[in-house]
Order: C-alpha cells, then sequence, then structure tokens
C-alpha cells in the first residue's frame, strides 16, 4: 500500500510538471521543449539504463555482502561514462559545430542526461535491496524539487536551457536525501571487475537497444511534425503522448516495482520455475491494472481535458489522446508484462525485434501519409507502430510456455473492463466536468471492483475473505 500511494503521488506530481511547463511555454515553445527533452531521455537510456537494469537484476542485499564487486562495477562504470559525456559535451560546445542547438542546451541536455540516469540507478539500488521507504522517499522528494525549481525556472526565464538545468537540479537534491543509506562502503572503484561489466552489457544492452528504438519512434515523430507543420502541431502531439505515457508508465511501474523483484527474489530462494510462474500471473495482474485504466482514460477525456488540460490544447488534446491510448497501452505491455518474460530467463535478444517492427512501421507509413496531414494523423502513425511491436513481443514471450498467463483470466479482464465501459459511458454526457470527472472515476473502479469480485479474477474473493477475517481478528 506504501509503494502504491508512493506511484499514484509521483504520476499526479509528473501530471503537474508537465501541465506547468506547456501552460507557461505555450504550444510553440513546448514543442521545441518535448523535442529537447526526448533528446534527453533517449541519451540517458543509451549512456545508462543497461547499468540501471543490471543493478535490478544482479544487485541485493545477499549480493552486497558477498560480492561487494558487483555495486563497485556498477559506480565505476557510471561515474566513467559521466565523465566522457561531460568532456565530449564541452568539446562540441566549445567547437561550435553548426548544430540546431546552442552550446549551453547541448552542455544542459548531457546534464539533465546524466542527472536522469543517476536518478534511476539510485532508484534501482534502493528496489533491488527492498529498502522500500528510501525508495519512496526518492520518488517523492524527486518529483517535488524538480516541480519547484523547474516551475521556478519556467516563469523567470521561459527558456528549455534553464528548465533542463532546473530538473537536473531538482533530482540532485532528491538522491541527496537517500545517498548515505544507499552507499556501499566496501565497494570501492578499486574492486570493479570487468567480467562483471561484460555481463552487464550481455543482459542490459539489448534492453535498452529495445528502449532506444521505441524513443527513437517518439523522436522521430515529433522531429517529422516540426519539420513539416511546425513546432505548434509538435507541441499539441507531443503534450498528449507525454500525457498518456507519463499516466501508463507510472502506474505500470508501481505495479512492476514490486512484481518483478519478487520474481527475482524468487528464483533465488526457491528456484526458476518458481520464477517463471511468478512471471506468468504478474502478467494477469499487469493486464488486469493497464486494461481498465486505459478504459477510464477514454471515458474521462472530455472532462479532464476540460478541468486540466491548458486552453491552448484543447480540441487536439482530446482527439489525439483517444487515437494514442491503444498505442500507449500496448507499449506498456511490453514493458511491464512481456518484457519481464526475457528477463527472467536471461534471454534478453527478442526484445530488440519487436521495437525493430514498430520502427520499419512508422517509417514506411511517415514515408506514406500527406506532408499536410493533421497532428492526429501522426497520432494514428504512432499508434499503428506501437501495436506492431506489441504484437511482435507478444508471440516471442508466448513461445516461453511457463510463463504464459492464464488465457480465463486474460478473458475476464476484457469482459469486466468492456462491462465497465458500458456503465461508466454515459457519463460522459454530464455537461459539468467538475461532476463529470469524478463520478466517473467512482463509478468505473466500483463497477471493475464488483465484476472481477464476480468472476474472482486472480483470487479476489479470497483476498477480501481474508482481509475481514484479520480486520474481525483485530
Amino acid at each position: 500500500m506504501f509503494l502504491t500511494l508512493t506511484f499514484l503521488l509521483n504520476a499526479v506530481l509528473n501530471f503537474l510538471v508537465i501541465l506547468v511547463i506547456a501552460k507557461i511555454l505555450g504550444p510553440q515553445e513546448y514543442g521545441r521543449y518535448a523535442v529537447a527533452f526526448m533528446i534527453v531521455t533517449v541519451a540517458s537510456t543509451i549512456l545508462y539504463d543497461w547499468l540501471r537494469l543490471s543493478a535490478t537484476r544482479y544487485y541485493n542485499g545477499i549480493v552486497r555482502s558477498a560480492d561487494p564487486t558487483v555495486r563497485a562495477s556498477l559506480d565505476f562504470a557510471y561515474l566513467a561514462i559521466g565523465i566522457v559525456v561531460a568532456v565530449a559535451a564541452v568539446l562540441v560546445a566549445a567547437l561550435r559545430f553548426d548544430l540546431s542547438f546552442s552550446p549551453a542546451l547541448i552542455c544542459m541536455i548531457a546534464l539533465a542526461s546524466f542527472a536522469t540516469g543517476q536518478f534511476e540507478y539510485w532508484a534501482a539500488l534502493s528496489r533491488a535491496r527492498f529498502l522500500n521507504s528510501a525508495y519512496a522517499r526518492l520518488v517523492v522528494w524527486k518529483n517535488v524539487f524538480v516541480f519547484i525549481f523547474v516551475l521556478m525556472a519556467a516563469f523567470a526565464a521561459h527558456d528549455t536551457v534553464w528548465i533542463l538545468a532546473a530538473w537536473s537540479a531538482g533530482i540532485a537534491v532528491a538522491i541527496a536525501t537517500v545517498v548515505f543509506q544507499l552507499l556501499d562502503r566496501d565497494a570501492r572503484f578499486a574492486l570493479a571487475d570487468r567480467a562483471w561489466l561484460l555481463r552487464f552489457a550481455k543482459y542490459g544492452i539489448p534492453i535498452v537497444i529495445a528502449n532506444v528504438l521505441y524513443q527513437l519512434i517518439v523522436l522521430i515523430n515529433r522531429l517529422v511534425i516540426s519539420e513539416r507543420l511546425g513546432f505548434s502541431d509538435a507541441g499539441q502531439l507531443s503534450l498528449a503522448t507525454d500525457m498518456a505515457i507519463r499516466l501508463f508508465l507510472s502506474i505500470g511501474a508501481g505495479v512492476d516495482v514490486f512484481l518483478f523483484q519478487n520474481a527475482v527474489r524468487l528464483e533465488a530462494t526457491v528456484g526458476i520455475e518458481a520464477a517463471k510462474a511468478q512471471i506468468s500471473k504478474n502478467m494477469s495482474y499487469v493486464t488486469a491494472i493497464l486494461l481498465p485504466l486505459a478504459g477510464g482514460y477514454l471515458a474521462v477525456m472530455p472532462s479532464f481535458e476540460a478541468l486540466v488540460v491548458p486552453p491552448a490544447y484543447h480540441g487536439h488534446f482530446s482527439q489525439i489522446s483517444q487515437i494514442l491510448v491503444p498505442g500507449v497501452l500496448g507499449f506498456c505491455l511490453t514493458q511491464f508484462a512481456f518484457g519481464p518474460v526475457f528477463q527472467i530467463a536471461k534471454k534478453t535478444m527478442p526484445v530488440i525485434w519487436a521495437p525493430c517492427a514498430g520502427l520499419l512501421c512508422d517509417a514506411a507509413l511517415l514515408v506514406f501519409i500527406p506532408r499536410d496531414a493533421g497532428a492526429d494523423t501522426y497520432a494514428l502513425v504512432h499508434t499503428a507502430s506501437l501495436l506492431v511491436a506489441t504484437l511482435v513481443c507478444a508471440l516471442y514471450a508466448f513461445q516461453i510456455k511457463e510463463c504464459r498467463p492464464s488465457l480465463y483470466d486474460q478473458a475476464v479482464i476484457v469482459v469486466c473492463t468492456l462491462v465497465m465501459m458500458i456503465a461508466i459511458w454515459p457519463l460522459r454526457a454530464i455537461s459539468s466536468p467538475w461532476l463529470a470527472l469524478p463520478s466517473t472515476v467512482a463509478a468505473g473502479i466500483a463497477v471493475y471492483a464488483v465484476s472481477i469480485f464476480s468472476f474472482n479474477l486472480l483470487g479476489t474473493r479470497h483476498i477480501f475473505q481474508n482481509m475481514f477475517k484479520f480486520a474481525g481478528r483485530s
């Protein structure tokens, strides 16, 4: 429950950061910021994500005391890459190559990518050691400080350079709140082991390549639409994309943070077969949360847009978001339902082929659509590409029989979600968004809860019965 509340707060604060920047900058400047920040995301993923993934997979309390070379190798790699990137950014800025970005922005992109990589690393360390309070503190403070600093920078400068600097400063302050608890003084740089670095690379780099390919789909679409239609249309597409992806990723990561680590712990204590069985259940848990989330997001779209989205984005936001939801849902299923299948099996190469298929689909569609097509057409291209990638990833994942989810559970989830949407869809007609939004959310949760309880999905009925028995004894 503690972690769930943490991720709910994380999702809310992520929304606020996006909305504040979008409102202050407006569609035109937000489009520029969205392109720059997407480059930060891609750079951080390429440079550091293989280490973050390896920390989650290989580093835990047992390894920490038994083999300090694991943590030493991780720390050394982060520092070495950070130094190389800093030197490269300064050289590029000093030599003033003919780039679209100013020297200051190049340096800030490098800094923000390192800061983002550091946040993910310290979060992974706390997850791997099951230090839930440290993890929650890091996530909450990161969002609080980033929100405050970015708000100040956006109001004061209206400049992407200062916003990225504020972003990095907020992350640095948040890490300072947990750094002493997560330090490992036995893991000195001198203990860094090349063999561990090679193992990290073999495990993590295929996943990194896959994530980068997914991010390239987003980045390419933003660059193409900004070149063909201008940064204003790019801003419209970017805000709808950012809001949907942040929402689904925040909720999905909130579930994955303990589901995957439980599977890793089962592998260490019971065996690989128990871990694969847990992954099978995890796929149903993830689907049972993300599918109704997608349905609910579609249902509340008119009232959500009216109450939350800045007026400059009205109309476009709702139309684009409804097109994007299926693709974003598919992308999150590949991340949190299908991806862990390959991670637990330590066979991560297949995850590359799914985004390759998606990227090829995206490139082909961009070639054939008219240059003056609206932002909603580019959203459709984005969704189609993500759904192709999802299908390919699912086909590879289902080849590992021990990890296949229950078909009965998947059918029940679909039925319960459809029942929920049929029940709440008429509430979109309520004229007051202040009434429509909370009533739709409350009714959707209630209908879905009753539905899964009726089917006893994933043992829901037994869970409630045990909770009541425990409450009665206490």
